[in-house]
C-alpha cells in the first residue's frame, strides 16, 4: 500500500495516469445493451450467474488461430466479445473493463492476496473492419494498456472526472476477465474436499461481468467455462441465455475466419 501511494505520486505514476486520461478521453460511457428493464434511479447490485460451456474442440480451434496470428487465447476471445458488443449496441467506440494481475514487480510474486487492478480498454471498431484487423487492434491496445497497468483505477477515474450519474458506473458497465491458472488441489487428512468453481453471491458488480475459466482438470479438461454474472434488475435469465448463444456463434465464426 505504501509502495502504491509512492508510485502514484511519482513521475512514472503520473505518466501512466496521463496515458489513461488521453486514451479514454471522449469515449462514450454508456452501452446500449438489450436490457429487459430500465435502470432504477440509483445503482443496484442484485445479481446472479449463468454458466456457458465452450467445448474442447472450439477452444483448440481458437488456440490454433491465436498461434497463427501471434496472439493469445485471451486476445481471440476478447475480440469475439468486443465484436458481440458492437453488434448488440451498434456502437463503434466504447470502454470495456478488464482485470489485470497487478504483480509487475518480483517482490509481489510471493505476496498472498488478490492484487488485481482494473483497466479500461477503449474498443474502437472501424467500418468494414475484418476479424484480423480487429484482433490486431486488440493486441496493440492490450500491449499499451499493460504497459500502464499500475495506475490505480480510482485515480484514473478521478483524472478523467466524468459526469457522474447516480445509476451508472463511470467509464464502463461491462467487465471481461480471463483465468487460465489451475485451482490447486486441497488435501486434508480425513476430509474429502470439493472446490466448486462458481458460486453466486446473489450480487453483480456491474451490468455484466464475464469471467472465462479454462478447465485444467477433470473430464472437461481443455474446455472453458464462461461465467456470466449479470444484474437481475436489468436482465432476465432468458436474455443472458440468448447472449451466450450469440457469443458462441461469434467464436465459431472467428475460428473459421481468422
Amino acid at each position: 500500500a505504501v509502495w502504491q501511494r509512492k508510485f502514484t505520486a511519482s513521475k512514472q505514476g503520473l505518466e501512466q495516469i496521463a496515458y489513461w486520461k488521453g486514451a479514454l478521453a471522449g469515449c462514450t460511457q454508456t452501452l446500449a445493451l438489450p436490457y429487459d428493464r430500465p435502470r432504477q434511479p440509483f445503482l443496484t447490485y442484485s445479481g446472479d450467474i449463468s454458466e456457458q460451456r465452450v467445448s474442447v474442440d472450439l477452444i483448440e480451434s481458437l488456440k490454433k488461430m491465436a498461434n497463427r496470428h501471434n496472439a493469445t487465447l485471451f486476445d481471440i476471445m476478447l475480440t469475439g466479445f468486443s465484436a458481440l458488443l458492437h453488434r448488440l449496441t451498434g456502437q463503434d467506440d466504447f470502454c470495456l473493463g478488464v482485470g489485470v494481475a497487478a504483480r509487475t514487480r518480483i517482490e509481489m510474486e510471493r505476496v498472498v492476496g488478490m492484487l488485481v487492478n482494473t483497466i479500461a480498454l477503449r474498443i474502437q471498431v472501424g467500418n468494414n473492419e475484418t476479424s484480423v484487423q480487429l484482433l490486431d487492434h486488440h493486441r496493440m491496445l492490450k500491449a499499451a494498456a499493460y504497459a500502464n497497468q499500475d495506475a490505480p483505477f480510482d485515480k484514473v477515474v478521478a483524472a478523467l472526472n466524468p459526469v457522474r450519474v447516480p445509476n451508472l458506473h463511470p467509464v464502463f458497465q461491462v467487465m471481461y476477465s480471463f483465468h487460465d491458472a489451475p485451482l490447486r488441489e486441497v488435501k486434508v487428512d480425513g476430509l474429502c474436499i470439493d472446490q466448486p468453481e462458481n458460486i453466486s453471491g446473489g450480487s453483480a458488480k456491474f451490468d455484466l461481468n464475464i469471467i472465462v475459466r479454462l478447465q485444467q482438470t477433470g473430464s472437461e479438461r481443455g474446455a472453458a467455462t464462461v461465467v456470466w454474472e449479470y444484474n437481475t434488475d436489468l436482465f432476465d435469465p432468458s436474455t443472458i441465455f440468448l447472449l451466450q448463444q450469440r457469443y458462441e456463434r461469434v467464436l465459431k465464426s472467428l475460428a473459421s475466419d481468422l
